[in-house]
């Protein structure tokens, strides 16, 4: 039994979802089932009670969900042990959201990266921020890139920036040609959207309420990443709408580039995303040199010091 196997099963127990699952872990659907599969043997019994394109947890693998949980966050104390053992800086332990752009993450891990000369940093990408605050109030995590505002009052936040966001259609549609359209214009068109969690939907808020005043109600749920493989290949077979992040380097909008695809910026103001950084002051306390290493972080990204109100010592 190894820690792969382990991560393997946590993943589709969270996702429910081979798939899914495979894409966050990085790989494909076929070793990440041969590594369940294999768990499974070792542990006696099934895991999981597979369906067409769903999975479901037997009564087994529900008991062994929070223990598997709780010793892969175990593991990744290792390093800072260790690090602390040879008397060595604690390593800053920072998170970033899978729905953020690539681009953003990209800039958050090289300005952690950075801090304390670039020695013992570790950047986990997770899917949401309730996936980031328990860390986050325990300790366990030093720094978060979480879309805002954040959800719980206990966390000190740095806002960092609005990222906009595009229509994304296909390259034959009438509005591929455009240099803007508004929100307005879309009233009457379909639009397709991921599928997104109830924990999500406070980031979203602002965004959705721009939507609907607006008029922008025909929306369809597909399940998969914004502006991911099964969002694009709805645009592509059947010619609705989406949104991306209007961002140069992000991730998202690659999937939809030409010439299959055409985005089109929307002319309204304040039509984004709000990011910011996420910290426990309380815990950061503790800690000067991780205190000192997250205000590095953060002046490097904002090009000011941590505002007046969220004190790091």
């Amino acid at each position: 039994m190894d820690l792969a196997k382990l991560t393997a099963f946590l993943a589709v127990a969270e996702e429910r979802n081979f798939g899914r699952a495979a894409e966050r872990l990085h790989t494909t659907a076929s070793p990440l089932s041969r590594q369940v599969a294999q768990l499974e043997r070792e542990l006696g019994g099934a895991l999981f009670v597979r369906e067409y394109h769903h999975v479901a947890l037997t009564p087994m693998g529900e008991a062994l969900v929070a223990p598997i949980r709780r010793i892969l966050e175990q593991t990744r104390e290792l390093p800072s042990i260790a690090a602390q053992a040879r008397g060595e800086a604690r390593p800053l332990r920072a998170a970033a959201i899978t729905w953020a752009p690539t681009a953003l993450v990209t800039r958050f891990a090289a300005a952690v990266g950075r801090t304390g000369g670039g020695s013992g940093s570790a950047l986990e990408l997770v899917e949401d921020s309730d996936d980031v605050v328990p860390g986050l109030l325990d300790g366990r995590l030093d720094l978060a890139l979480l879309h805002l505002p954040a959800p719980v009052s206990e966390l000190s936040v740095v806002p960092w920036l609005r990222y906009p966001l595009a229509v994304a259609v296909r390259a034959d549609d009438p509005l591929a040609g455009r240099k803007s359209v508004s929100l307005a214009e879309l009233s009457s068109r379909r639009l397709v959207e991921p599928v997104i969690p109830a924990r999500v939907t406070n980031a979203m808020r602002r965004v959705t309420t721009m939507l609907e005043n607006a008029r922008v109600t025909r929306a369809e749920r597909v399940q998969g990443a914004p502006g991911g493989v099964e969002i694009s290949r709805e645009v592509l077979l059947r010619g609705p709408a989406t949104f991306v992040p209007d961002l140069p380097g992000s991730a998202f909008p690659s999937l939809m580039s030409p010439p299959a695809f055409a985005t089109v910026p929307v002319e309204d103001d304040g039509f984004g995303m709000d990011v910011g950084f996420v910290f426990c002051a309380d815990q950061a306390r503790r800690h000067p040199d991780t205190a000192r290493r997250i205000e590095e972080a953060v002046e490097a990204l904002t090009g000011a010091p941590v505002p007046a109100g969220a004190p790091l010592a």
